[in-house]
């Protein structure tokens, strides 16, 4: 900077930002523009379109628990791939539910009757989600999951409705965060 800049200090500017976190080295590698670090996603849009608004492929929108949840780690690639950080999804298990409820029927969540298939559907996500991209330096994308407690989920989504005039259940959001939760400390705890 200071062989191009000569006299502005631009160098010694660019060292100071960086020491005081004004910007970070991966700014100057990974885009020629700016890009967003982190970004919260509505899964709303998907549920209506599929990927087809993202990827130009044309697919229809997600049917079953399966295409959701292939849907879903294609477009968490698809994100990650246009941002630096962690693609967040506040309503995943909101849509989760919606699909749950569809293909096992509005009381799926009693006495986890279809707990082993609703592991798989998070076994499936989890999975692919740790696969690395080539365009995140080989890393996998990063994604974050809002797990809520029943005075914050009922306050955020009270009056959420999903298309077709059903609305998720609070005892069946926490069921499926419980299982995904159990899920998840298992799989922490196999060794390699």
């Amino acid at each position: 900077l200071n062989e191009l800049y000569p006299n502005k200090n631009l160098g010694e500017q660019y060292i100071k930002d960086l020491e005081h976190h004004i910007i970070y080295t991966h700014d100057e590698s990974s885009f020629p523009i700016p890009t967003n670090y982190y970004e919260a996603v509505s899964l709303y849009p998907l549920l209506l379109d599929g990927t087809s608004t993202m990827d130009g492929l044309r697919t229809t929108p997600p049917n079953n628990l399966n295409s959701f949840c292939g849907q879903l780690v294609n477009l968490t690639f698809l994100l990650a791939a246009q941002c630096k950080g962690a693609v967040a999804f506040g309503e995943f298990f909101n849509f989760l539910d919606y699909f749950c409820a569809k293909e096992f029927g509005n009381d799926y969540h009693i006495e986890n009757k279809n707990k082993k298939r609703i592991e798989q559907a998070f076994q499936h996500i989890v999975y692919s989600w740790n696969q690395p991209a080539g365009n995140r330096s080989f890393n996998s994308p990063f994604s974050n999951l809002s797990y809520y407690d029943r005075t914050y989920f009922n306050a955020l989504f009270e009056d959420f409705y999903y298309p077709d005039g059903s609305q998720p259940k609070w005892e069946a959001i926490d069921c499926l965060q419980r299982i995904f939760m159990e899920l998840h400390r298992d799989l922490r705890l196999i060794k390699p």
